[in-house]
């Protein structure tokens, strides 16, 4: 990971409700190191947002310059991470995959942050 901040659902989505955005970019131009994952952006635009007074910027939000966004690759350190912590979330709620595509999304962004930083 290196010096980067790796940026969830939660952080991301609390400055669109903020309003507070831009200050994504602005980190980006000022040379802060930004990352989030692919997972983070979808759930965003998939989930969190329904219903919420910013949804529509966040639907069209797309990663300021300056922010990496990571994605998992079949048979990585990440990727292996992840999948266990899946496994775990599942085991925990019963062991039944949601029916809902949507939500199938929820803590996704946060699990592949956390699998991301731990490798």
């Amino acid at each position: 990971m290196g010096d980067r901040w790796l940026l969830d659902t939660n952080v991301i989505s609390l400055l669109f409700e903020e309003g507070c955005e831009g200050a994504l970019a602005r980190a980006g131009a000022a040379k802060l190191r930004l990352a989030t994952t692919a997972r983070v952006i979808e759930e965003l635009k998939r989930s969190r947002a329904t219903n919420r007074p910013w949804a529509a910027r966040c639907a069209g939000w797309a990663v300021p310059p300056g922010m990496d966004q990571l994605d998992m690759v079949l048979g990585d350190e990440a990727w292996g991470r992840y999948e266990v912590l899946r496994r775990q979330r599942r085991a925990r709620s019963g062991g039944a995959e949601p029916a809902e595509p949507t939500r199938t999304l929820k803590d996704q962004g946060e699990l592949t942050c956390i699998a991301h930083a731990a490798a």
